[in-house]
């Protein structure tokens, strides 16, 4: 659990790592989901005194109404608000936890309630999908190592190819 509060490790390292040591899937997933909606409930009922503060408060502010007013000027974003802070939570990105969510969630002028919602669902189903999918390939390199070292190689080429397609997109734009 402490280790999940450390950057760069996240729920894609700390999930694996556990269940090799023999921790059941869902206990872990839901000790991570749990952390990331305890981390989420004390920023959301924080939040407003985050913006009291005097140069991140203004910052916050013009970001939230900037936020609301492109939300509302726009009527096929309003769904997709709630469901974008729950996929934002649910992929294993750099930041996109309990902490990270909520922000954005708030940034965006959802209210606590339904980040809270969006977080909890998220980081749930992310974390499930993590664990059983660790577990599987543990269970296919305890059985046949070759077959689970081919899959570790091409998860890895798979994301390495995911992130340099990212990145020269960036580069064209």
């Amino acid at each position: 659990m402490i280790a999940y509060f450390f950057p760069p490790l996240g729920k894609e390292s700390v999930i694996p790592m556990a269940i090799t040591t023999g921790i059941n899937p869902i206990l872990i997933a839901s000790v991570v989901s749990f952390l990331d909606i305890i981390a989420a409930l004390f920023l959301l009922y924080n939040y407003d005194f985050v913006k009291l503060t005097p140069y991140l408060g203004p910052w916050m502010d013009r970001v939230e109404k900037r936020g609301k007013r492109i939300a509302t000027g726009k009527i096929w974003m309003k769904g997709l608000e709630f469901t974008g802070i729950m996929l934002f939570v649910m992929f294993p990105f750099q930041g996109s936890g309990g902490v990270g969510g909520t922000i954005l969630g708030r940034l965006l002028g959802l209210n606590k309630y339904l980040v809270f919602f969006a977080i909890g669902i998220g980081s749930l189903f992310g974390c499930l999908i993590i664990a059983y999918t660790a577990d599987l390939i543990i269970k296919i390199l305890l059985e046949n190592l070759f077959l689970g070292i081919l899959i570790i190689i091409s998860l890895i080429i798979g994301v390495i190819f995911f992130l340099n397609k990212k990145k020269n997109q960036k580069k064209i734009l």
